[in-house]
């Protein structure tokens, strides 16, 4: 595959392609490999010291097909989340806003990373807020809304694809077609509700006398629009995540450069940059998780 992804779940491989395989019909490989035929030499076998025998067999099946069977490195958005973390306990914050939430993923991960704070999350589409809503039945400080956050109170419609995930308003790239045609599959059309977080701010944050927000927003393309409806209430954000985009993957979607130039703009200041995506045939970033803080 020419893009790698580094995020939870999106794109996850288990097998790096590093080398041909043998002129041998790789179903012929496997079954001698399985038979211990010696007709492949002892100097081809993977290193299989005190490795358990499930992975034993594993291993002998990905070297007979050409690949290298590897331990997984930490994935990225393990130290994101950990990060996150220790800036929500640092700024002293009392409520997430996920933006953007699919199906909860970000809360739960934020849920083992531990933190115990509120966390309201927005999720417009019903399938997905349909999965989330379960999650927040189980925990009594999650919360969730079933519309989407943006710069102007409208109804608009979003593009669901394949992956739930990379549901958007905009329409998808000629990049991302080239590198994500069946992730970017169109499944269906779907009307949405958009609302101003200023117009909802002092509802949401009734039940918190002094609310010290975290922004977190993953909305494939409308961040900054996002931001924008939050003109008023910005004062109560000590910080926020963004996935700024390098090489666009929606048509009209705002560069990182754009992104971080408002926030900066608007007093926040980067504590971390943390890679989603990248395009293995040019070593391009393609895009990448920012986190800030009120500076």
């Amino acid at each position: 595959m020419p893009v790698l992804i580094c995020g939870a779940v999106r794109f996850a491989g288990q097998f790096i392609r590093l080398r041909p395989a043998a002129n041998i019909s790789p179903i012929a490989t496997v079954a001698r490999g399985l038979l211990g035929s010696s007709a492949a030499g002892a100097d081809e076998q993977p290193a299989l010291t005190e490795v358990p025998s499930d992975m034993r067999l594993r291993y002998r099946i990905a070297d007979r097909l050409g690949y290298d069977l590897r331990k997984k490195r930490k994935a990225p958005h393990v130290a994101l989340e950990r990060h996150v973390v220790r800036v929500l306990e640092e700024e002293r914050v009392n409520c997430v806003l996920d933006v953007g939430a699919n199906i909860g993923q970000y809360g739960a991960s934020l849920r083992q990373a531990g933190y115990s704070g509120w966390i309201i999350s927005f999720e417009p589409i019903a399938a997905s807020y349909a999965e989330l809503s379960k999650k927040c039945r189980d925990d009594e400080r999650w919360d969730c809304r079933p519309f989407a956050l943006g710069k102007i109170e409208d109804t608009r419609e979003i593009h669901l694809h394949r992956n739930s995930e990379l549901a958007s308003m905009l329409p998808v790239s000629d990049f991302g077609q080239r590198h994500f045609r069946d992730q970017f599959e169109e499944i269906a059309v779907e009307k949405v509700t958009i609302k101003r977080l200023d117009g909802l701010f002092d509802e949401l944050m009734a039940f918190l006398p002094e609310p010290r927000v975290f922004l977190k927003m993953d909305t494939q393309g409308y961040d900054l629009e996002v931001f924008a409806g939050a003109e008023h209430c910005r004062e109560q954000i000590v910080g926020l995540q963004s996935e700024c985009s390098v090489t666009p993957l929606y048509t009209g979607m705002p560069d990182y450069l754009e992104a971080l130039s408002e926030y900066r703009k608007q007093g926040f200041a980067v504590t971390g940059f943390y890679p989603v995506a990248r395009d293995l045939e040019s070593s391009r970033l393609v895009e990448f998780d920012c986190v800030m803080i009120r500076s």
